[in-house]
C-alpha cells in the first residue's frame, strides 16, 4: 500500500507500466471505453471508502462531455494528421495539437478529481476489497463490462485489458500474476453480476 496521489500523477504512473498503454488503446479504440474514467475508477477504489452513485453519476457526466467536446475531436484531428504525414508544416502543427489534447486530459482528470470534493487525499484503502470495488466502479461506468456469459475473443480481450489495467493501477494485491486477476474477473466477479 502507498500514499495516494493525485488522479493526474496516477495515472501517468499506471501508463508507463508495461502493456498497459496497448491495453488502454484497444479499450478505447475497439470498445469505446473512456480510458481516464476507467483510470478514475481505478484511483478511486484505492481510497477509503466506497463512492456514491451520485458520485459516479457526476464522474461519468464530467467524462462524457469533455470527451465528447473537446478531447475526442482533439484525437481524431492529430490522427488524421498523422495519416498524412508528409504534408509540408503539418507536424509542427500535429505536435500542438497532441500536446493540447494531453492538456485536455489532465483537465479532465482534475475535474474528475475535484467530483469527490476531497479537501486531502484519504489514505489508501486495503488491497482486500480493491478488485471487488473498481470492478463495481468500472461496471457501474461501463455496463457492456458487465455482460456475463459472453465468451467471444473480442469480450474476453476486453476484460483482459481491463484486468492489466487494474494489476497496473493496484501492483501490491493479493493476485500474484496477471492471469489469477482475469480468471477472478471472468469467473469469480463478472459471472455474479
Amino acid at each position: 500500500m502507498g500514499e495516494i496521489v493525485s488522479l493526474w500523477r496516477f495515472s501517468c504512473n499506471v501508463y508507463q507500466h508495461t502493456d498497459v498503454q496497448q491495453a488502454c488503446l484497444r479499450l478505447q479504440d475497439q470498445r469505446g471505453i473512456d480510458v481516464l474514467l476507467l483510470l478514475f475508477c481505478c484511483w478511486s477504489a484505492r481510497l477509503e471508502g466506497q463512492l456514491s452513485i451520485t458520485q459516479l453519476e457526476k464522474a461519468c457526466e464530467i467524462s462524457a462531455y469533455w470527451t465528447d467536446i473537446c478531447i475526442r475531436p482533439l484525437r481524431h484531428i492529430r490522427q488524421d494528421m498523422k495519416l498524412k504525414q508528409g504534408l509540408e508544416g503539418w507536424e509542427p502543427l500535429r505536435k500542438q495539437i497532441k500536446s493540447n489534447e494531453l492538456a485536455a486530459e489532465k483537465s479532465l482528470l482534475d475535474s474528475l478529481e475535484r467530483t469527490l470534493q476531497l479537501t486531502q487525499l484519504p489514505q489508501p484503502s486495503t488491497t482486500v476489497q480493491y478488485v471487488p470495488l473498481v470492478m463495481e466502479y468500472i461496471i457501474y461506468c461501463f455496463p457492456s463490462l458487465s455482460l456475463s456469459g459472453k465468451a467471444d475473443s473480442v469480450y474476453k480481450s476486453a476484460i483482459t485489458d481491463v484486468a492489466v489495467v487494474i494489476y497496473a493501477a493496484q501492483p501490491d494485491m493479493q493476485y500474484h500474476s496477471l492471469p489469477a486477476l482475469v480468471d477472478y474477473i471472468s469467473n469469480g466477479f463478472l459471472r455474479n453480476t
